[in-house]
């Protein structure tokens, strides 16, 4: 037999998971998220721990407990003001990222075969998919990960720029440093880890649609929709038979990609929760204690808070749609039931089997404690809301306006 044209192998290498994996996987091992190489292709290759990577995860976790040093032995707080609580609080959340860095490395080597499982399978889930005429478009898909990419590394460096240009003005030099050194090499590294979660996720959920617009397509799902080409009982049935087993099959995914990611999700919420409440105390303390010398310090922080919130209402839509979309297959089972007039016709038994599947085997993203949609995040709302209720209240250092001063001291003297 003779091998394929160029051409063809070049399509056929373009058209696989494979091209964007490899991508990821050298931005992950540059921060210490992916110490293993690929021997091999995604389909058949074996995981292995060369010299170099040994080498490049000794550097990075050198790095990161370097960071830790620096923090741990200097007030390293990037909003420096008269409240003790904005002081510590920035601290210890500027830690928490570091120490979730160091962690998140660890857990991403230990469960190295469990994350090349998802990318794997859904190689295999695509060809199956190619196999009943439904073509994944990686193409497209390449095209968005390089435009959501492009932007988000703009922001970060745009965000970069504006904190090397303003902190030296705002600290002594000395400690501007190592503020910029931690606070880069942080938010890079956070911003590869949610990058892969955010690719993974919408990788999952165009499969799920991909599944759903087969049975559109080999069934007559709603009133408005033109009679599909009548197949034989017997075909139909082993279409849904597959699909039914594809869909298992992603729902398996969701749940390597629930125990390969726990942690990273948990930080996701802890930092967003953290992080937003100590900002948004920030300009309080700002705007309503006219601390106006820490102006530029807490925009600065409360816009890399941004930065990372938008992260994570990515990352809630995503997962919100991953769940709702591998629901809603069950919805168009049903639908396509009641198009079927035969009652006798066998496919209506493979849908409901389908049916009863999907109701025990529901895509859940989860970090085993909640679940994430829509419903976390307006939790995550009312309870930032409350914690800084709860340190307003708290908040007992009243700076006084230097306009005012005057006028307040002439009354306590004359009060006197």
């Amino acid at each position: 037999m003779t091998s394929p044209p160029a051409k063809i192998k070049a399509f056929v290498k373009q058209s696989s998971i494979w091209d964007l994996v490899g991508k990821f996987q050298i931005a992950m091992k540059v921060f210490g998220f992916a110490n293993f190489t690929i021997d091999g292709k995604i389909e058949d290759g074996k995981i292995k721990t060369t010299f170099v990577d040994i080498i490049i995860a000794f550097a990075t976790n050198s790095l990161i407990f370097y960071l830790i040093y620096l923090n741990y032995n200097s007030n390293l707080s990037l909003i420096s003001t008269n409240s003790k609580v904005i002081d510590i609080g920035s601290r210890v959340v500027l830690l928490f990222e570091i120490t979730n860095v160091f962690a998140t490395s660890i857990i991403m080597f230990v469960r190295r075969h469990q994350l090349w499982g998802i990318f794997s399978r859904c190689h295999r889930l695509d060809g199956e998919l190619s196999a009943l005429g439904m073509i994944f478009d990686h193409k497209k898909q390449h095209r968005n990960f390089f435009l959501a990419s492009g932007l988000s590394i703009l922001v970060f460096l745009l965000m970069s720029a504006i904190t090397v240009y303003f902190l030296p003005q705002l600290i002594e030099p000395e400690r501007s440093t190592n503020l910029i050194v931690s606070y880069l090499t942080i938010n890079a590294s956070m911003t590869i880890s949610l990058l892969t979660i955010a690719f993974l996720l919408f990788a999952l959920y165009q499969r799920f649609e991909l599944i759903n617009s087969s049975i559109r397509h080999y069934f007559v799902t709603e009133e408005e929709d033109e009679m599909k080409p009548q197949k034989p009982s017997k075909v139909l049935c082993k279409i849904i038979a597959k699909l039914a087993d594809l869909h298992d099959t992603l729902v398996d995914i969701v749940g390597s990609f629930n125990s390969c990611f726990t942690f990273q999700l948990m930080n996701v919420i802890a930092a967003m929760f953290m992080t937003n409440i100590f900002s948004i105390f920030a300009i309080y303390r700002v705007f309503v204690r006219y601390d106006y010398g820490q102006y530029e310090r807490a925009i600065i922080q409360y816009a890399w808070n941004c930065y990372f919130l938008l992260y994570g209402l990515a990352i809630i839509t995503l997962a919100s749609l991953v769940t709702r979309t591998g629901k809603y297959t069950a919805v168009i089972v049903h639908k396509a039931v009641n198009y079927i007039f035969d009652d006798d016709d066998p496919v209506i038994d493979y849908l409901k089997m389908f049916s009863q599947q999907m109701q025990h085997r529901a895509p859940v993203v989860t970090c085993k404690l909640f679940t994430f949609d829509f419903t976390l995040l307006f939790t995550i709302i009312g309870a930032t809301a409350t914690y800084i209720v709860v340190l307003i209240q708290f908040d007992t250092d009243v700076t006084i306006p230097n306009k005012n001063s005057t006028i307040i001291g002439n009354f306590t003297n004359s009060t006197y």
